[in-house]
């Protein structure tokens, strides 16, 4: 069992330490877009059924959820369960074109890059000129994104690997935007 464990924990390390390199450029550019959209709109978040707990996390940080050192930022967060067939996809879609102003932001958290809900909301945004971050692996809504959107693409690896990186990188790009939005690391 100790021996588990400790492969556990090594899996993890490896996992971070390979990715360091290809992320960060990546990260800097979401971290930069996010900090100028919280700083004029609302964030949407919507993620896949297997991605929810990364989704909600964003969600929960930028309400500020777990301090009081700094007001609560404009969160959205919808789990594409909620959407269900492609009727109430094409109708929820629509909603959202409403909803969503030029100084919002989508943030897509995808298990795989095909889901159609997500596809559909990441089609929805270039189609009305909405900022776009994408956190997941290559698929179908990279190929759908234009420059006026970040990617962070994370490179394949087990659901719960994928997982674990997305809630990580949600934690990280919340300290960046905070950083650039009241000048220090707050946390600290």
């Amino acid at each position: 069992m100790f021996e588990y464990i400790v492969n556990h924990f090594n899996r993890q390390i490896d996992t971070a330490a390979i990715n360091t390199e290809s992320l960060t450029p990546m990260i800097a550019e979401a971290a930069t877009l996010l900090a100028s959209k919280l700083g004029q709109g609302c964030v949407f978040g919507v993620s896949s059924d297997q991605a929810f707990a990364a989704g909600f996390e964003l969600n929960r940080l930028l309400l500020n959820l777990h301090s009081q050192q700094r007001p609560s930022l404009p969160s959205v967060f919808l789990n594409s369960n909620q959407f269900g067939h492609a009727q109430t996809i094409d109708s929820y879609a629509q909603a959202l074109a409403h909803m969503l102003k030029h100084e919002d932001m989508l943030v897509i958290f995808s298990s795989s890059g095909e889901e159609k809900p997500l596809l559909a909301l990441a089609e929805l945004s270039q189609n009305n000129m909405i900022s776009c971050l994408y956190i997941g692996p290559n698929g179908s809504i990279t190929k759908l994104l234009d420059q006026s959107s970040s990617q962070i693409i994370i490179p394949s690896m087990t659901a719960n690997n994928l997982l674990q990186l997305q809630i990580s990188l949600t934690h990280l790009l919340v300290e960046l935007a905070e950083i650039s939005l009241f000048g220090a690391n707050i946390h600290e």
